[in-house]
């Protein structure tokens, strides 16, 4: 796994590199210049240098997915701002947007540093995934011997911002790591992947089993926020006990059925007061996801949700 340390080294490494590349090159980027001239190739151009300094830099061995990149110039003679956003391939299995408008006066500079930020997230995102690795084999297992009829994952926050929890239905649920714990696991005993005189195969499938008997408990994945996911998730994620399990849930969707209007697929919740579902609306027709159940026990309830909303 990836300790703090190691983190942090990965990324002054990269971010020393970047800057040494971009103070060599920078006498021949020119986007004021370009930008003072109309020159919308040229400040394409100019940009597309600026995001190669960083793909160039990229440490060995820590792969970072590829963007696609989109520049948009502004003005009329001359070009008074440039709208860069770096966003995921539509192929990528990551989600992520990062904007910024660049006006002129030290644009070289000022794209730099935008596009070092992005790179950095990126960079600390697939090192997460890679811890993140171990965390879900783990929960695959424990799931696995619970018996339970969902699966759990943990990802990271890239693209979840804000949220514990980025997705959940009755089939699964995805949990959002918290960037800070992650890079913290190295003494989490149900993590270690090999044994010693302290910490046997008995150790280790004692503290497993633990889990296995705490998830267990959680039938259905609204239960499972109900025990806040279980140990290794609510430390993972940084789940404190005092929050409600119905404030995690009604975080991971934010729009009311009764409130949706068009045709377009999404993603709605269903709430009379005392239950509470959330559905998928596909090809313009909703479908329950996550079946109703009892905001107070979290039991599922027989209530036919989509008559409901009709």
């Amino acid at each position: 796994m990836i300790n703090l340390t190691k983190k942090n080294e990965i990324i002054s490494q990269f971010t020393e590199t970047s800057k040494e590349m971009f103070e060599t090159v920078n006498a021949n980027i020119d986007i004021d210049g370009v930008m003072s001239a109309g020159d919308v190739d040229g400040v394409r151009l100019a940009v597309k240098k600026v995001q190669n300094i960083m793909i160039a830099n990229t440490p060995f061995g820590v792969a970072v997915p590829k963007a696609s990149l989109y520049v948009s110039p502004t003005g009329a003679e001359e070009i008074t701002i440039v709208n860069i956003t770096v966003a995921n391939k539509i192929s990528s299995s990551k989600s992520f947007n990062f904007h910024n408008a660049i006006t002129h006066g030290n644009a070289n500079e000022k794209v730099f540093n935008f596009m070092l930020s992005v790179y950095t997230a990126l960079l600390i995102d697939e090192m997460v995934d890679e811890n993140l690795e171990r965390v879900n084999t783990v929960l695959a297992s424990a799931v696995t011997e619970a018996g339970l009829d969902y699966s759990v994952k943990v990802v990271s926050s890239l693209g979840n911002e804000g949220k514990k929890i980025a997705f959940m239905s009755d089939d699964e649920i995805i949990f959002v790591a918290d960037e800070e714990r992650v890079f913290n696991l190295d003494n989490i005993i149900i993590l270690f992947e090999e044994t010693d005189e302290t910490y046997t195969e008995e150790v280790l499938k004692k503290h497993l089993q633990v889990l296995v008997d705490e998830m267990a408990t959680a039938q259905t994945t609204a239960q499972l926020v109900g025990i806040h996911g279980g140990a290794l998730v609510a430390h993972v994620c940084d789940i404190s006990k005092r929050i409600k399990p119905m404030t995690l849930i009604k975080k991971v969707v934010s729009k009311n059925v009764s409130k949706v209007r068009g045709n377009k697929d999404t993603l709605a919740y269903f709430n009379d007061g005392k239950n509470f579902a959330i559905l998928a609306r596909r090809d313009g027709h909703f479908e329950v996801i996550l079946s109703p159940f009892d905001t107070e026990t979290l039991r599922n309830v027989d209530i036919d949700v989509l008559k409901e909303i009709a």
